[in-house]
């Protein structure tokens, strides 16, 4: 796919995730990298520095393997699959155990999961977890997340999932109510989870869209 979604043979659109990329991220990644690193030579002080850097990145590509293997086991449970979270590996335990308990506390019915939505309006397609209704009748959207914590740019992709959401709806797309709110679910490694609900604006993602095709036409980025 390689940032983009393929709708049709005359719709092809950039992703949220493609987009919020434009937004500059390089301190914390240089503080993420330097800490790393740190930690890679003080358990082998015998690392040069570039496998201390290395071993920096394989522990990144190390989480979003597992946060890729919590996703699927969020999807078996949010398909109805009968599956034991104190069964799972020990690395995976305590993600499973913070959905169960999230779904226990919130009693949320799922509409529609792993959902593919697009903007015709604005030009731009994503992939959110789920639609759901609340205990208190609100239709929202979640997306899951397993990383050590949530930064403005998700509040910013959820803003514009609501969107495209609500604009399938319109026009006759996507069978749903209209999605009223935003939410990130948070799931930790010790079995808490953080259910938040975002307020950001859906024009950052507009003016990071510009940004973003701009850099295109300059070489990429």
């Amino acid at each position: 796919r390689e940032g983009w979604y393929v709708l049709d043979e005359d719709r092809k659109y950039p992703s949220v995730t493609t987009l919020l990329k434009t937004i500059d991220k390089s301190g914390p990644l240089m503080r993420w990298a330097a800490r790393g690193a740190v930690e890679a030579l003080m358990e082998n002080p015998a690392l040069s520095v570039e496998q201390a850097i290395g071993a920096a990145f394989q522990r990144r590509d190390a989480a979003a393997d597992l946060g890729k293997t919590v996703h699927s086991f969020i999807e078996a449970l949010k398909a109805g699959a009968d599956i034991d979270p104190t069964a799972l590996p020990e690395a995976l335990r305590g993600y499973g155990q913070a959905f169960v308990s999230w779904m226990v506390a919130y009693e949320p019915k799922i509409l529609h999961r792993e959902l593919t939505v697009y903007s015709d309006t604005h030009q731009y397609a994503g992939s959110t977890d789920m639609i759901v209704q609340l205990r208190d009748s609100r239709v929202v959207i979640v997306d899951a997340k397993t990383g050590k914590g949530l930064y403005p740019e998700f509040g910013v992709q959820m803003a514009a999932y609501r969107v495209a959401a609500n604009e399938m709806i319109e026009t006759g797309k996507l069978l749903c109510p209209t999605v009223e709110g935003e939410f990130l679910l948070h799931l930790k490694p010790d079995g808490n989870f953080e259910f938040r609900e975002t307020h950001e604006p859906v024009e950052i993602l507009f003016h990071a869209k510009v940004i973003w095709f701009w850099l295109q036409s300059q070489g990429g980025l």
